[in-house]
């Protein structure tokens, strides 16, 4: 079981390229990809030219400085003696080159140069920060976001559905169990580094906690795995008031640094699968065992934008679309969605990024040919063609003006993959009660009001963000900030919903003065109401197929 877990933490996402001299191109946390590299953790180093040909790991233990001829030199920028990486492996095959290490426990914060020497032959330099805790989470597709690639005590591997994979046993959690996550870069833990030794639980002195929906944890142990040099475990209870979920979001702290937001799935008592409106327990198995589903998903989105955020004069502006496609889903796309939550649940979560890559939900689908163009129709639209996206293979998109509530229709005439089909979807009526005045996001608990959405859900999504290193205005490249992201569901015929503190307060303070603005979205969405049809498939058999809407409102507001 161990080497199943370290292969996952080391097999991580691989850049194309190889050529004879090394060229370093990017070294991130062989967990999470987060850039600063903790002393004593995994990293993984991009590039080309950096190995020889093929796939060569440590024979064993206790780790050496050079493999294969190559090695990694950390030469610290303010002077000082140089650090050789302990080499995990070289990876070089089909274009694609990259090497893992592990940073020596011994390296102090800083700026450091590193280079690849291989058989003789030294790189150029690529600058790096190392840092004392930069905790990254290991996920089950190794991508550093979706599902975790964590364990029970008796190390079942957590997933949707109860199943085997690979001669391990599948499930989900329940409130109370024991969960161990797999992390590296909790911080310097010299007895790990050569060998894989511990010096035993760091949850005091690394400031542990895990954040389950946002809630903050204590784990019952938090420090390096034994047998794994530079691998961590967090062992953490589940909580018993937890909502059970598909996806509930879980993040490290360690040292006040947030890790990579990833997911485990909860499902109520003596369940074999958790809950989701969306997929079927047969399709939560195939995602959980590593399969795809297809399945088709197009909606009707109709969205009005409004500032209420002082000194922002954004006129109001309606967004009316219409977007979908038949689509492969996997198990990470069903978690960075968030739409595996359930009436009554909220979840929240908090990234540290550059402005343009803190991105939230955001996936990549492979799309398949229903046909050149998508034909809807409805009130007030009359009858619109939905084209293919150029930069989004298979994917269907089309400006809509007009859109109220009523049935609206789509026509595919059938393509190279998926045949000719018809749906109607009904879009309800759905005002936000008390929208225009509310200017604020309080963090002391809210409650939000809304008429219509029947039978659907409503969605409330929420987001804030402070600087926490550079300056907006004229350190742009070097800016991070941190920014958090609240989503709830609500079933619309409650007409309101009180989102807790719990939640709420996980969001920065925002005021007039702030340099980024705050929203709050209050969606009205199908739920498991959406309508449903079979689509033709030319290779033989039918795909799923979901038509339905989002219908809402979007305001710029401070937090208070």
């Amino acid at each position: 079981m161990r080497y199943f877990l370290l292969s996952a933490l080391l097999l991580t996402g691989l850049t194309a390229g190889a050529q004879a001299q090394p060229v370093l191109t990017a070294m991130q946390n062989g967990g999470s990809y987060a850039y600063d590299i903790a002393a004593g953790s995994i990293f993984v180093l991009r590039g080309t030219g950096l190995s020889d040909e093929g796939f060569v790991q440590a024979a064993g233990l206790p780790l050496e400085t050079a493999l294969a001829g190559v090695s990694i030199r950390f030469a610290p920028v303010g002077g000082g003696a140089a650090l050789d990486a302990l080499m995990i492996y070289n990876y070089n095959v089909g274009g694609v080159n990259q090497l893992a290490g592990l940073l020596p426990s011994g390296a102090a914060p800083g700026e450091y140069d590193v280079t690849v020497t291989r058989a003789g032959q030294t790189s150029g330099v690529l600058r790096v920060k190392v840092v004392a805790r930069n905790p990254g989470i290991v996920t089950a597709d190794s991508s550093g976001s979706g599902p975790a690639q964590a364990t029970t005590a008796n190390y079942e591997l957590i997933r949707f559905a109860q199943g085997e994979l690979a001669g391990y046993t599948l499930r989900p959690v329940y409130a109370g169990d024991a969960v161990v996550l797999w992390l590296t870069g909790l911080g310097a833990d010299a007895q790990s580094d050569l060998a894989g030794g511990s010096s035993g639980d760091m949850t005091a002195a690394a400031e542990v906690e895990v954040l389950v929906n946002g809630v903050e944890v204590t784990p019952f142990y938090a420090g390096r795995a034994s047998g794994l040099p530079g691998t961590d475990q967090v062992n953490f209870f589940v909580p018993a008031d937890v909502a059970p979920a598909c996806d509930v979001s879980i993040q490290v702290r360690a040292g006040g640094v947030l890790s990579n937001r990833v997911t485990i799935a909860v499902a109520k008592p003596g369940a074999a699968v958790c809950e989701s409106a969306q997929f079927t327990a047969e399709e939560l198995l195939t995602l959980s065992l590593g399969g795809n589903v297809r399945i088709g998903i197009f909606d009707v989105h109709n969205t009005l934008l409004e500032s209420a955020f002082p000194g922002v004069d954004v006129p109001p502006t309606k967004t009316e679309t219409f977007f979908g496609g038949v689509v492969d889903y996997t198990q990470n796309d069903v978690v960075a969605e968030g739409i595996a939550l359930t009436p009554g649940q909220c979840t929240a979560w908090t990234r540290q990024a550059h402005p343009s890559e803190i991105q939230f939900g955001v996936v990549t689908y492979l799309g398949y040919d229903a046909g050149d163009a998508i034909q809807v129709s409805g009130p007030g639209i009359g009858q619109v063609s939905a084209g293919k996206l150029p930069d989004r293979p298979n994917e269907y998109f089309a400006q809509l003006n007009g859109v109220t509530s009523g049935a609206y229709t789509m026509k595919a005439p059938g393509g190279a993959d998926v045949g000719s089909f018809e749906a109607t979807a009904n879009l309800p009526e759905f005002d936000w009660i008390g929208r225009t005045s509310t200017n604020s996001i309080l963090r002391s608990g809210m409650t939000i009001e809304w008429v219509g959405g029947t039978p659907g859900w409503v969605n409330i999504t929420g987001y804030g963000a402070k600087v926490i290193s550079g300056d907006l205005a004229t350190d742009y490249d070097n800016v991070i900030i941190e920014g958090t992201l609240f989503s709830c569901i609500a079933d619309a015929a409650a007409g309101s919903m009180n989102i807790p503190a719990t939640i709420l307060s996980r969001l920065p303070v925002i005021d007039a003065t702030s340099p980024i603005q705050g929203s709050l979205a209050v969606l009205a969405i199908p739920g498991p109401g959406r309508t449903t049809f079979q689509a033709p498939l030319t290779a033989g058999g039918s795909v799923r197929g979901l038509f339905g809407y989002s219908l809402g409102y979007t305001r710029l507001v401070t937090i208070q």
